[in-house]
């Protein structure tokens, strides 16, 4: 007899979850008519949409994704799907496009719900008739919350796996207190953006250390971040300052 003990009632594997997690992250999908561009994906047959969470946004939520297609056909699609109000297309390249989207209503579905802070999309990609979320929760309870609006709003919901996610520790990716603190306060202050919101020396006067300093500390942690994560079994630690 096969021992499922580890697993939810619906076969969802959840033996990395224990009572270190900092948090969860499940994986589900649903239909594409519950989120937004639901007639797009099903006019547009195998074409994939990928929203795009690294572009920092004011005001409206999760205005930019990329479409692996002709951005001619998207732009005609999308002007007849109801949950968008406008699509400009920002940039192409020879398979792919990065538009930005004015939605008809910023609560539509699922956009309303994430916007209001109930958990945290990491992922949202879109294919045919369904979407696949990643989310990220702070519990069991939280994504409950999310399972009984699924089913409030008569949404088929398909949770595809469930995971514990621990909060990295400097000393995971040997990065020193002074390179964490450098990294950090550089992703905060708008160092790394195009263009950047921070210069060199306004970081360096924020740490309270020479920009030579900084920009030193800056090379090293991300140096040990990409040893350490990226390059695994080459780990090693590049100074302590």
């Amino acid at each position: 007899m096969t021992d499922d003990s580890n697993a939810d009632h619906d076969g969802t594997d959840t033996r990395s979850i224990d009572a270190g997690s900092d948090c969860l992250i499940a994986e589900v999908r649903v239909p594409a008519e519950s989120f937004v561009l639901g007639s797009t994906l099903v006019e547009l047959s195998g074409v994939a949409v990928e929203f795009e969470f690294i572009v920092p946004t004011e005001g409206a939520p999760m205005p930019f994704l990329w479409v692996d297609t002709d951005s001619t056909a998207f732009a005609t699609a999308a002007a007849d799907d109801p949950t968008v109000e406008n699509a400009r297309c920002i940039t192409r390249f020879d398979d792919s496009a990065l538009y930005r989207i004015e939605w008809a209503e910023p609560d539509y579905g699922f956009l309303g719900w994430f916007r209001d802070g109930h958990a945290t999309l990491l992922e949202a990609d879109g294919v045919e008739d369904e979407w696949h979320l990643k989310l990220r929760v702070e519990s069991r309870e939280e994504l409950g919350t999310f399972q009984t609006y699924c089913e409030e709003q008569d949404v088929r919901f398909e949770l595809l796996r469930l995971y514990g996610l621990r909060k990295p520790k400097m000393g995971q990716f040997n990065v020193s207190e002074k390179q964490f603190e450098a990294l950090t306060t550089a992703q905060e202050m708008g160092y790394f953006e195009i263009p950047r919101d921070a210069s060199l020396d306004e970081l360096a006067a924020e740490l309270g250390v020479s920009p030579r300093a900084a920009s030193e500390r800056l090379r090293r942690g991300q140096t040990n971040l990409i040893h350490n994560s990226l390059m695994i079994g080459r780990a090693t630690a590049l100074g302590l300052d």
